[in-house]
């Protein structure tokens, strides 16, 4: 996708400004990327939690990649219509005021759920970072990662780099994609040399 989206530039640049538009192809697609993310992700957690190995990791990563995924899809507006600000909180009709109090309610009691379980497991998670970094596919998370955030803090500067070349938005998605990518990549191969569960019995 990366490479149809550099493509879409060079064949014409109201093409590849369709590519990036609002709710278009490529944030479909980073959807999707993190969707598989969190499957992997929830997959390798129970496996772990099958044979009674910490999960603190795959719990950590569960949260932070659900967030990234409710941002991607713009998940508070798309149910209850409007931004999460205190503003347009308060100016909701009363009822969707009440079902919006529950949702941040359960919003900030999983949070403290997560953040207090991971603080009485922070020995084991900083042990399964220290340990992350020394491989291949941590870095490629890490990377991921950095290109993540550099994105989200450089966003406005980004859709004015060359405004004649680029449409706007398009170095922020197509970032957001690429570090995306590397967050599946990363998982898989994670997947592929250290898999998660009882090892199998070879055959006799």
């Amino acid at each position: 996708m990366v490479g149809a989206l550099a493509f879409a530039l060079m064949h014409s640049r109201a093409f590849a400004a369709w590519f990036v538009v609002e709710n278009g192809p490529v944030e479909a697609v980073q959807a999707l990327l993190l969707a598989m993310v969190l499957l992997l992700i929830a997959r390798r957690a129970l496996r772990l939690a099958a044979v009674g190995a910490s999960a603190v990791s795959e719990v950590v990563l569960f949260y932070g990649f659900t967030v990234l995924l409710a941002g991607e899809l713009e998940a508070w507006s798309a149910v209850f219509g409007r931004t999460l600000t205190t503003r347009h909180v308060l100016a909701m009709p009363r009822t969707k005021f009440s079902v919006a109090m529950v949702a941040l309610a359960l919003i900030v009691a999983l949070s403290a759920a997560v953040a207090i379980y991971t603080l009485r497991h922070l020995r084991e998670l900083v042990r399964w970072s220290r340990a992350a970094l020394g491989t291949g596919w941590g870095r490629v998370l890490v990377v991921g990662v950095l290109i993540f955030v550099g994105t989200e803090l450089l966003e406005r500067r980004l859709d004015w780099i060359l405004p004649t070349v680029f449409p706007r938005t398009y170095l922020e998605e197509g970032l957001e994609l690429l570090a995306n990518t590397f967050f599946v990549l990363a998982l898989r191969e994670r997947e592929r040399v250290e898999p998660a569960g009882p090892r199998r019995r070879s055959a006799a």
